[in-house]
């Protein structure tokens, strides 16, 4: 009985050691993926800095009757967007505060240019007034060079008009200023 009780207690002793061990490799994995993680997102931080025109957009805007399930409005884009005769056409700064200042826009509507706004970001999310939507509070980067940004705005919901399908996929060219 003493034998099968020291066999016992090795195996275990050895199965807490595996397992420790497993434990400890896990936490290494997980702790280098992070960094690994940290180090992308900043790099896509420092790719982000500088001043961005609009070249292409394209698109959906629906706006759907919650009853019939009928568009109330259609509207589906694909343009280029050559200069700021386009309504499309947004030409911004990004800084390391964390500001984007909108510098032109095919459309200032009520805004005066050039306006400085906050913005925040989460690795591969830009968020803040500038990169929000009615129901969605961050625009995806879908792509990032050192001279091209592609963005994505998917932003879907009901309000007292009906259900609102918008979905932009926004590219931009860096510039010198």
């Amino acid at each position: 009985m003493k034998k099968f009780y020291f066999l016992i207690t090795q195996s275990m002793r050895k199965s807490v050691v595996c397992t420790a061990i497993a434990a400890a490799i896990c936490c290494l994995a997980m702790v280098s993926c992070e960094k690994e993680k940290d180090k992308d997102a900043q790099k896509i931080y420092e790719m982000l800095q500088g001043t961005w025109v609009s070249t292409h957009v394209e698109g959906h805007d629906y706006l759907i009757d919650p009853d019939t399930g009928q568009y109330l409005w259609k509207d589906d884009f694909n343009e280029d967007i050559n200069d700021i005769s386009n309504e499309m056409w947004i030409k911004f700064r990004l800084d390391r505060n964390n500001k984007i200042t909108i510098l032109e826009l095919g459309d200032p509507e009520d805004l005066t240019l050039p306006a400085v706004l906050n913005y925040t970001f989460n690795g591969r999310q830009l968020g803040g007034v500038a990169f929000s939507g009615d129901f969605t509070k961050y625009t995806n980067i879908v792509e990032i060079t050192d001279t091209k940004l592609v963005l994505e705005l998917d932003d879907k919901g009901t309000d007292e008009n009906g259900y609102n399908d918008y979905y932009e996929l926004s590219t931009y060219k860096k510039v010198d200023e």
